[in-house]
C-alpha cells in the first residue's frame, strides 16, 4: 500500500484542525493535532516505487498546512519503524491471511 494524499485526507485533516482550533479557543487552552507518520526501513522500499511519492506527500502536507504548523496547531512527527517491527507486522498479516483463507 502506497502513501497517497487524497482530497478526502486533506479535508479530514483540515476538519480535525478546525475542531481542535475552536476547542482551544472555547476552553482557553492550547490544543494541537499531532500527526504521526511512519518512517519505514529501506527493506520495505526494495522493489517498490512509492518512496518518492511518499516524500512528495509529506512535503505537500507541510506546504498545505504551513499556517497550522507555524501557529503550533499541527505537529508532524516522523516515527521510525525498526526492521524487527516491520518483520513482525508482515508475519502477523501473513498468518491472518492464511487463517482467513
Amino acid at each position: 500500500m502506497e502513501f497517497v494524499i487524497s482530497s478526502v485526507t486533506l479535508y479530514t485533516l483540515y476538519h480535525m484542525l478546525s475542531k481542535v482550533y475552536y476547542y482551544g479557543r472555547a476552553n482557553h487552552v492550547q490544543a494541537k493535532v499531532i500527526l504521526l507518520l511512519p518512517e519505514l526501513p529501506d527493506s520495505y522500499w526494495q522493489g517498490r516505487s512509492g518512496r518518492s511519492d511518499c516524500a512528495r506527500g509529506i512535503v505537500r502536507l507541510q506546504e498545505a498546512f504551513a499556517p497550522a504548523i507555524k501557529n503550533n496547531l499541527l505537529e508532524i512527527v516522523p516515527v521510525p519503524v525498526p526492521e524487527e517491527e516491520l518483520s513482525a507486522i508482515r508475519k502477523q498479516m501473513e498468518s491472518e491471511q492464511a487463517g482467513g483463507a
